[in-house]
């Protein structure tokens, strides 16, 4: 792996960019510099929380943060050439790569929602590395729910409503890191969307809603108790009273006791 020098990566980054609306060039160069830049003596998993089950390069940050900063200023610039980037770059087998694809996708100006959307439909499938479709969800879709947050909430809605559980899981993954993402407000679209799941939980998926759940109440612990009450008086499923007890010791404490007496009254 190469020392970063920032004065000598900057320099590398614009002889890159000149190469931005020739996808397969880039593709290429962008391959190269990753591979002079690669730690492959890192075991998977060691410089991210989550461990991806696909190649890594495991770049160092810098260059990373320096990529970021150089293809936003690119975007700005040319938002036309953006797309066919980020379809080429989705198409490699590094999770590095992939991910530049979804940043540039997630901060492509957009007028019309469908390119991000249908992007965001198409690249998370079933078996999408777990990193990735966290990222994707997050990141690549961030500027479709800041400027056309009916078309995000009917994308998250149509995974939630899957039949598939995997789908479902990614959906329900797609809301908690939105509302782990700074600036985020939308609770109410949230809480209209997970009430079908909260009200009747399936077995073996309440690992993700408590997931869920912490990250509302991280949130906003006081609007999250009033609507996991309502949610309980609404459902006479006995998986829906477990789920919201795993949740108790996440509440602050008068919160938590004020939840567990609604519990008890209810029953």
């Amino acid at each position: 792996m190469s020392a970063v020098n920032l004065a000598r990566l900057r320099f590398q980054l614009q002889g890159l960019m000149k190469f931005y609306e020739s996808p397969p060039e880039f593709h290429q160069r962008l391959v190269d510099l990753f591979t002079q830049y690669a730690h492959h003596a890192l075991r998977f998993g060691e410089t991210i929380s989550i461990q991806p089950l696909i190649p890594m390069y495991h770049l160092p940050r810098p260059l990373v943060q320096q990529l970021e900063v150089t293809l936003k200023k690119q975007i700005n610039n040319d938002p036309d050439a953006a797309l066919q980037l980020a379809d080429r770059l989705w198409q490699d087998e590094y999770f590095e790569v992939k991910r530049t694809a979804i940043f540039i996708l997630g901060h492509l100006p957009i007028d019309d929602p469908e390119p991000v959307r249908s992007r965001i439909k198409t690249w998370l499938e079933p078996g999408l590395d777990g990193t990735l479709s966290a990222y994707l969800l997050s990141h690549g879709g961030g500027l479709l729910q800041e400027k056309f947050p009916q078309t995000w909430e009917d994308l998250i809605h149509d995974l939630l409503m899957s039949e598939e559980t995997k789908l479902k899981a990614l959906g329900v993954l797609g809301l908690t890191e939105r509302i782990r993402s700074p600036g985020f407000e939308n609770l109410p679209a949230v809480f209209r969307l997970i009430s079908p799941l909260i009200r009747n939980p399936r077995p073996g998926f309440t690992r993700e809603l408590e997931t869920l759940i912490e990250a509302l109440i991280n949130r906003s612990p006081t609007e999250t108790e009033h609507f996991l009450k309502q949610i309980h008086l609404m459902s006479d499923s006995p998986e829906t009273t477990h789920l919201i007890k795993q949740c108790l010791p996440k509440f602050p404490d008068h919160l938590s006791d004020d939840l567990r007496r609604s519990l008890r009254n209810s029953i």
